[in-house]
């Protein structure tokens, strides 16, 4: 039973911090794209 129970928390902090990380590279991801956009709109 103590084995199911620290699967348990083991698998919701391992999906937490998954979807935590993801999200984060997703706002990286579509800050660098939106920077880099507006750089060339300003240079025109």
């Amino acid at each position: 039973m103590m084995n199911f129970l620290f699967f348990l928390i083991g698998l919701l902090l391992g999906g937490f911090i998954g979807v935590t990380l993801m999200c984060l590279v997703q706002i990286t991801r579509i800050h660098h794209l939106e920077g880099g956009h507006s750089n060339e709109k300003e240079n025109c």
